[in-house]
């Protein structure tokens, strides 16, 4: 089992699945808290604005990968009828480490934010809309 899949078996059996989008931001802040590449890359940004930096940094470069025209690419597609939860988020968060700066590619921000996007819907995501 490699970390991406422990995080995920992690934060399914903490039951992070069932939190609100808002509640995922708070544990996607939390995480960037910890990282010390992010203090770097943005000193100064405290507490929830975490969150809103990482999302007005990195949002259009995931949008560009993962939509197309305001909707999902159909290669992804799949994920949207899969029933295997770990196994989307873990697609989904593959991604996100391939597509963000290397430095905040930690496993806990790919997961956190695959679950985030997928509480907010990630066809209402691609239409360029957010929580």
């Amino acid at each position: 089992m490699n970390d991406l899949d422990a995080v995920v078996d992690q934060a399914l059996k903490k039951g992070f699945q069932n939190y609100s989008a808002a509640q995922l931001e708070s544990q996607l802040n939390l995480a960037l808290q910890e990282d010390t590449e992010f203090d770097d890359l943005y000193p100064g940004v405290l507490g929830p604005s975490r969150f809103k930096t990482f999302l007005s940094e990195w949002e259009e470069a995931l949008r560009a990968e993962l939509c197309e025209k305001g909707i999902l690419k159909d290669a992804y597609k799949k994920w949207l009828e899969s029933s295997d939860t770990a196994s989307t988020v873990k697609s989904i968060a593959s991604v996100v480490i391939a597509t963000i700066q290397p430095g905040l590619a930690v496993a806990s921000v790919g997961v956190l934010f695959a679950l985030w996007v997928l509480k907010v819907g990630l066809n209402y995501w691609c239409k360029g809309s957010s929580a």
